[in-house]
């Protein structure tokens, strides 16, 4: 195996001996493939060593972004569900939020209006167009916001893990949270 290195760093790593492959400033070191030398470890008097440990605030601020990105694949996932008797996803990323609201707030009209028939339009990941009832629109949305809260709250309980580790200086708390 063989290592690019870039300054004091790992850039690099190939199987393949570099020689006569690359232009000839490139500086490439040999090293035993059995080692765990990885891109980003450093390489100095010959010898490579793995990067420092983040600080304890970096190692936090680096796991928030963890559980804010398997938040966010969460809200991408949706809800699955029948909807007018078909299986479909209701769709509940960011940009779906706003949406249903809406749905919410026209079905709770038309409710009051007292319509029973299925008169509002409603797309789900399939993305076929199915008439629903009010009520079932009501259910449809209040189901889905009720799922949004909950990946909210999974995620709030997940930091606040977080902040009482670092509030402790527990690194290993810090790491051991997961979504």
């Amino acid at each position: 195996m063989w290592a690019r290195i870039d300054g004091k760093h790992v850039a690099e790593i190939t199987q393949h001996d570099p020689a006569g492959r690359f232009h000839p400033s490139m500086h490439w070191e040999k090293f035993d493939g059995r080692r765990n030398v990885a891109i980003g470890w450093r390489f100095e008097n010959g010898e490579f060593s793995a990067p420092p440990a983040p600080d304890i605030n970096e190692l936090a601020t680096q796991k928030r972004a963890e559980i804010d990105a398997a938040r966010d694949a969460a809200f991408a996932e949706g809800l699955p569900r029948d909807i007018a008797g078909e299986p479909d996803v209701v769709q509940t990323r960011p940009q779906d939020q706003i949406n249903l609201l809406g749905l919410r707030a026209k079905a709770e009209s038309a409710i009051e209006e007292g319509i029973t028939e299925p008169v509002m339009k409603f797309r789900g990941e399939q993305n076929v167009t199915r008439y629903l009832t009010p009520n079932e629109m009501y259910t449809l949305t209040k189901d889905a916001l009720a799922h949004i809260e909950d990946i909210y709250d999974h995620s709030w309980e997940r930091k606040d893990a977080i902040d009482v580790a670092l509030k402790a200086e527990d690194r290993e708390g810090i790491k051991a949270v997961v979504w």
